[in-house]
C-alpha cells in the first residue's frame, strides 16, 4: 500500500486508517465497523455479535462497511439484527461488491451509502444443481424456465387453434378447435414438463419466502424500503449477478447517498481490503474501539480480538479462519 511515492509499513498504515476512521466517527457520531466475509452460520454472524457486544462503550450509531459475495440468508439476517439491536441508527457503507445475502444485510440499515463502484444484487436464492457436486444455480433460472414454458404453451395453443379454424374454413367450431388445440399443445409440451422436479420448485419457493420474511422484518426496523420494493428486489430481476448500482438503489431504497469526503478518504486507505476475502474479517477501525476490544480480551480471554489483527493489517497479511458460506 502506498502513500504518494512511499510504501507504508503495516504500523503506519494502521495508524492512518485509525485516524481516518476516527474522523468519520466524529463527523457522524458513530462507531466504524468493518465486515468483509461470506455470510455463514457460526462465522461472520458470531464474530459480529462478539465484537459489538463486547464493547464497554458504544455510540448510538454505527457505520458498517460491508463487503460480501453473499452466502447464507440466516447469517446475514443475524448480523443486521445485531446492529439494529445494539445501535439506534445503522448506516451501511457499501464500497464495492455486496451481493445476495450481503444485500439482505443492507436491508436492515436506516441509511445506505454507496460508492461509485458499489453494487448490490437481487435477493434470489442459490440452489444446488441436481447430480452436480458443489455446483449451484440461481433460483431465478427455475422461475424463468417456468415462465418461458408457460409462454410457449400458450403460443402453441393459439397457433394450433387458429390453424384449425383457418384450414377448416371455419367449419369447425371455436369450442372444438380449442379442445383439439389444447390436446395438441399439451402433447407437445408434456415431455418437457416431465423433466421438472416439483421438489426443486417447492424448495425454491420456500427459500424465496425465507428471503421475503427476513426482508420484511429488517425493513420494518430500518424503514428504508417499502414492501413493494422488497418484492421487486426478490422477484423481478433476470439473473443472480444483475448489477444494482447507486442510481437504481435510489429507486428501491428511501435513504441513499454518496459517501462524504471523510468516508472516501477512509475507503481510499483500505484499498485491496475492499475486495471480497476468503477469511472472516470483522473489527472496529477507530482507536477508541480497538483499545476497548483489547482490554476486554485481556480480561476475559474472549475470541473477539482475534478478528482485529486481520482488519488492521494489510489484506495480504490476513489469516484464514474459514467462513465459507452455503449458497
Amino acid at each position: 500500500m502506498e502513500n504518494g511515492e512511499e510504501e507504508m509499513t503495516p504500523e503506519e498504515w494502521h495508524a492512518q486508517v485509525s485516524k481516518a476512521a476516527d474522523v468519520v466517527a466524529a463527523k457522524l457520531d458513530a462507531d466504524v465497523l468493518f465486515i468483509n466475509a461470506e455470510f455463514a452460520r457460526g462465522g461472520v454472524d458470531k464474530e459480529v455479535t462478539q465484537t459489538v457486544t463486547s464493547l464497554k462503550r458504544r455510540r448510538k450509531s454505527v457505520v458498517a462497511i460491508i463487503v460480501s459475495e453473499g452466502g447464507d440468508a440466516s447469517a446475514a439476517y443475524k448480523v443486521a439484527r445485531t446492529l439494529q439491536r445494539c445501535y439506534k441508527k445503522f448506516i451501511a457503507l457499501v464500497p464495492g461488491w455486496c451481493k445476495s445475502a450481503g444485500t439482505l444485510c443492507v436491508l436492515g440499515a436506516h441509511e445506505l451509502v454507496m460508492a461509485d463502484d458499489a453494487e448490490l444484487g437481487p435477493l434470489d436464492v442459490q440452489m444446488r444443481k441436481k447430480d452436480e457436486l458443489g455446483e449451484s444455480s440461481s433460483g431465478l433460472v427455475v422461475a424463468g424456465a417456468l415462465e418461458s414454458l408457460q409462454g410457449h404453451m400458450f403460443a402453441q395453443f393459439q397457433q394450433f387453434m387458429l390453424e384449425i379454424k383457418n384450414r377448416s374454413m371455419n367449419v369447425i367450431s371455436f369450442k372444438l378447435a380449442s379442445e383439439i388445440a389444447s390436446k395438441m399443445a399439451v402433447s407437445a409440451m408434456e415431455p418437457i414438463y416431465r423433466q421438472i422436479d416439483p421438489l426443486q420448485i417447492g424448495e425454491y419457493d420456500r427459500y424465496l419466502k425465507v428471503a421475503k420474511d427476513y426482508g420484511l422484518r429488517l425493513t420494518a426496523s430500518g424503514k428504508n424500503m417499502t414492501k413493494e420494493n422488497l418484492l421487486t428486489l426478490i422477484n423481478t430481476y433476470p439473473s443472480h449477478d444483475f448489477v444494482i448500482d447507486r442510481r437504481e438503489a435510489g429507486e428501491l431504497f428511501s435513504n441513499v447517498r454518496t459517501p462524504h469526503k471523510e468516508e472516501l478518504e477512509l475507503l481510499a486507505l483500505l484499498d485491496e481490503m475492499l475486495e471480497p476475502q476468503p477469511s472472516v474479517c470483522v473489527g472496529f477501525f477507530s482507536n477508541e474501539q480497538v483499545d476497548a476490544n483489547e482490554q476486554q480480551t485481556q480480561s476475559t480471554g474472549s475470541a473477539t480480538q482475534s478478528a482485529i489483527p486481520k482488519v488492521v493489517r494489510k489484506a495480504g497479511d490476513a489469516g484464514n479462519t474459514g467462513g465459507a458460506a452455503a449458497a
